[in-house]
């Protein structure tokens, strides 16, 4: 027997004895393991492989999607299925080429091999012409799983990959809408994505808890559904249906799964041509959830990544670095249209003694609370970072002194107020001071407009604090603004 051989082996369990894997060898075969992510499987990893083993004691939905893969990419090859009393499930393989030998567990080598040997000398029968192939659609062809797979590993940007799996699921899903859903851990929601056919933008505005609707259901199981009457379905919740006026008669819905984690679902309806869907069609849509699932994961880990690289650890709150590229952006924009920027420079009065007083881990929860007032006090277009220590930076785009120093009294204000560290029983009061600069009055670079801020506010802390400045200086040292130039 050629020693190139290769059996690969489905064993996410770790069901197969290390003998059986040493007498398979001893045999002239080479064992081929795979890895538990099916859209990681490769054709060069399947090159020579001759037949799939497959080890199964509790019908894993992951060993079918995995085998399913295995013959996505060569689809003649036997499969030799290890389960309880070596009885099969009849939906293991829709397509009955993919029918699997079933043999007894704990797996037996001499079985194996009898098993083996027998398949191998029909695998000829196997490979028919596509006209003797069964009519029911075929699965996505390999080079097309190859084409998917390049393309959602192309780029680390969400929205773009979104936009991979929208293409891909509308080119070989043949139904009248479908829609991805992405779980928001914070909020406990499935948030849709994407959602297409007629009613799309309206469903969008749904928000769906786990465990809600079909979709809620496979996101809270992490299984898969096929339902061919969703009226009839306990678990279908109409109520989207009954504010967009769609009608869903059949259902597929497949969990995104990474990592053993459900990142959200991709749900189908209505298949188009009347009938309901199929094990075929779950199988197809099961494996691209698998590539999406991927994609999706490795655009949140580098989102999160960017995320950390430009927030504060502390506060939550953006850093100095953000804050200086951000200056440098919107300083360039008020330059090209002659608007004014402005910037607070604010500094917590005696913070020190909260520290002192109280340590430093209350210490910190002030600053997250003093930044969290601070941020929900401003507009959406302005930017609050933590400069360092108690410090804070406000940017004001299209905001001239005047108007800076009137935001800056309000903060002001609102901090003198306010309670902070109260849920603790502390009720702590600080004060603040503030400096006000601003472009192109003040200053005519990035550089210089920090500086004048900040001296504007050390002003305001000489004359003790809880207090909003602007910068002093003699009338005739003060830079002419561009427009009286």
């Amino acid at each position: 027997m050629a020693p190139n051989r290769g059996i690969l082996t489905v064993d996410p369990a770790g069901l197969l004895p290390a003998a059986v894997r040493t007498r398979l060898t001893a045999e002239g075969f080479r064992v081929v393991p795979v890895g538990r992510n099916p859209a990681l499987l490769t054709p060069r990893q399947m090159k020579g492989v001759v037949a799939v083993l497959a080890c199964d004691r509790t019908a894993d939905r992951e060993v079918r999607r995995l085998v399913a893969s295995a013959l996505a990419l060569e689809p003649h090859l036997p499969v030799l299925l290890c389960c309880p009393g070596g009885e099969v499930d009849p939906h293991f393989a829709p397509d009955p080429r993919h029918r699997p030998v079933g043999l007894p567990l704990p797996p037996d080598a001499d079985a194996i091999l009898g098993a083996l040997r027998q398949a191998l000398a029909e695998a000829p029968a196997r490979i028919r012409p596509p006209q003797a192939l069964p009519t029911a659609g075929p699965l996505i062809p390999l080079e097309v799983f190859h084409e998917v797979g390049k393309a959602l590993t192309s780029t680390l940007q969400l929205s773009e990959v979104l936009n991979l799996i929208a293409d891909t699921t509308s080119r070989f899903v043949q139904c009248e809408a479908w829609s991805l859903l992405l779980l928001d851990e914070r909020r406990q929601e499935l948030r849709f994505e994407i959602a297409t056919g007629p009613q799309g933008p309206q469903v969008k505005q749904f928000r769906l808890k786990p465990g809600e609707g079909l979709a809620g259901w496979v996101a809270r199981e992490g299984r898969a559904c096929l339902v061919e009457n969703a009226g009839a379905d306990p678990r279908f919740a109409p109520h989207v249906d009954g504010a967009t006026g769609f009608a869903t008669r059949t259902i597929l819905c497949v969990p995104l799964t990474s990592k053993g984690k459900v990142l959200g679902v991709i749900e189908l309806l209505n298949k188009q041509g009347g009938g309901a869907f199929d094990d075929r069609d779950l199988t197809m849509v099961s494996i691209l959830a698998d590539y999406a699932a991927i994609a999706i994961e490795n655009a949140r880990l580098y989102q999160r990544a960017e995320e950390l690289a430009v927030t504060d650890d502390v506060t939550g709150i953006h850093n100095s670095r953000y804050f200086h590229q951000l200056l440098e952006r919107e300083l360039q924009r008020a330059r090209r249209y002659a608007r004014p920027l402005s910037v607070l420079f604010i500094d917590l009065d005696q913070f020190k003694e909260v520290n002192d007083t109280h340590g430093h881990q209350r210490g910190s929860q002030v600053l997250r609370e003093v930044a969290q007032l601070l941020k929900a006090s401003i507009r959406s277009v302005d930017l609050i970072a933590r400069y360092g220590g108690d410090e804070f930076i406000v940017v004001l785009p299209d905001t001239d002194a005047a108007t800076a120093a009137g935001l800056g009294e309000r903060l002001r204000a609102t901090v003198a107020r306010t309670e902070f560290l109260a849920p603790e029983g502390l009720r702590l009061r600080l004060t603040a001071s503030f400096g006000v600069a601003a472009h192109p009055d003040d200053a005519q670079t990035k550089e210089e407009l920090v500086r004048v801020a900040d001296q504007a506010m050390y002003q305001a802390k000489a004359r003790g604090g809880n207090a909003v400045c602007p910068l002093k200086v003699p009338a005739g040292r003060r830079r002419p603004s561009r427009r009286a130039r």
